[in-house]
């Protein structure tokens, strides 16, 4: 798990980021809460809460930059 893209999620700080997966979901997401083996995040598109696994994140877009794994 690449940690700049934890760092990316973390400083969202309440706002949507768009979160792809590495089975190719997208997601246009907010972070709800960190677990030590993935993030729980509300997906805005489906008004749904999932939890992603951290080995399954594969680049995060916030603010205009897209970090990759």
């Amino acid at each position: 798990m690449n940690k700049d893209i934890l760092s990316t999620i973390r400083e969202t700080q309440g706002r949507y980021f768009g979160l792809y997966t590495k089975d190719g979901r997208a997601f246009n997401a907010r972070l709800i809460r960190e677990t030590p083996k993935g993030i729980r995040i509300f997906d805005r598109n489906n008004k749904d809460v999932r939890l992603v696994t951290k080995a399954n994140i594969r680049a995060v877009h916030s603010r205009g930059l897209t970090v990759t794994a």
